[in-house]
């Protein structure tokens, strides 16, 4: 991978799969919503089926969000100053995106009771509230002001949980090699994490991130192979570990695990062919990946207002619900490029005003994701 000397180059193909699936996501709702089902009745079953598991490609999310959290972590001692200093970089990039998503949630679906006959909205407790803020509502069984945010939830545990590991992995680095003290934290959390695809598990609470850790840690190994290019033992733990989780998918027919063990082996293919920097690299995919975070927390609420009040000045038959899923797609994008511009970015130029690690570049990576409602 070619890198300029000032500012690492970037990896493009993990912004365009993320792009990608947030993309997904909002497809995904039209149908799920049931805002397309005269159109989507005319379909093929199998088309119909993709559509649908289009709603699985959360798994992707996590996938991508555990390659990008090692690429900020790994490369550093991990103390609790850095993890103090991390969380806050953290928190000043995710937010404030967070919070006006959520102010405009409540804010639409209280104008929506004023045109919708009959609906009522009961606004969210301060209690909520300040649980939504925390990232704690999903784990405490809270209502969810919207259903999308349950996966911030779980990203908020793997950074916590993978920041532990990581200062544990510093310690362990004072009594032996920095590979050797990143396998002796690591290999145990694989094993135990894929006890949930298997079946085998402990214990099972969604609201907690073991039920999806496979797929984070999936990331980070990739990462750890893509970093240490001519690694045999990386690139095979990385590729087995993916594989393996392949092989379960298909014995348990499980698309779930099947989409985050695919999206593991690409992103390792890209690693190992040296175009993570230049595969899907085009403007287009850019600009999807660049707006996905915005277009993941406000697509919901507002695709749902644009469809009603498209319905209600058109009408609804089957064309006229093909041209509203193109048009509030494309209302969807355009408004979360606008969102991104006037709350995202500024959010992240702050962010980078936190220096986290000693004589840190620039990340060839935006260490954020979004995730998606659960289905």
């Amino acid at each position: 991978m070619s890198t300029s000397p000032t500012r690492p180059a970037r990896y493009v193909f993990i912004d365009a799969l993320r792009g990608l699936t947030a993309l997904s996501v909002v497809i995904f709702h039209a149908r799920g919503g049931g805002h397309i089902d005269t159109w989507a009745a005319t379909w093929p079953a199998f088309v119909d089926g993709i559509v649908y598991n289009m709603g699985i490609a959360v798994q992707i999310f996590f996938v991508l969000s555990g390659f990008v959290i090692a690429h900020s972590m790994i490369r550093h001692d991990v103390g609790f100053g850095y993890v103090g200093r991390f969380l806050l970089r953290r928190s000043i990039r995710l937010d404030p995106p967070y919070w006006a998503s959520m102010a405009m949630t409540i804010a639409l679906a209280v104008v929506s009771t004023r045109f919708v006959a009959g609906k009522v909205y009961e606004f969210p407790s301060l209690s909520n509230l300040g649980l939504h803020v925390l990232y704690l509502a999903d784990l405490l069984h809270y209502p969810m002001i919207q259903p999308v945010y349950w996966t911030l939830c779980l990203e908020i545990q793997f950074y916590l949980v993978f920041a532990v590991l990581m200062m544990v992995a510093t310690v362990l680095r004072r009594w032996t090699s920095p590979e050797r003290a990143f396998y002796i934290v690591l290999l145990p959390c694989l094993v135990f994490a894929d006890l949930w695809p298997l079946g085998r598990p402990p214990f099972s609470n969604p609201e907690l991130f073991p039920e999806q850790w496979y797929q984070f840690l999936s990331g980070v190994a990739v990462y750890w192979a893509v970093s240490r290019p001519g690694d045999l033992r990386a690139a095979t733990l990385a590729f087995g570990n993916a594989a393996l989780l392949g092989v379960i998918a298909a014995v348990r027919q499980d698309v779930a695990v099947a989409m985050g063990a695919a999206a593991a082996l690409l992103i390792l293919l890209a690693g190992i062919r040296g175009t993570l920097t230049t595969w899907l690299g085009s403007r287009p995919f850019l600009f999807l990946g660049t707006i996905s975070y915005s277009l993941y927390l406000i697509h919901n609420p507002l695709s749902g207002a644009m469809y009603r009040v498209g319905y209600r000045i058109s009408g609804r038959s089957l064309a006229l619900e093909a041209f509203w899923f193109v048009a509030v797609l494309v209302g969807c994008v355009a408004l979360s490029a606008l969102f991104c511009w006037a709350v995202e970015k500024p959010s992240l130029a702050f962010s980078r005003r936190i220096r986290v690690g000693p004589a840190e570049a620039p990340s060839a990576v935006p260490a954020e994701l979004p995730g998606q409602s659960r289905s």
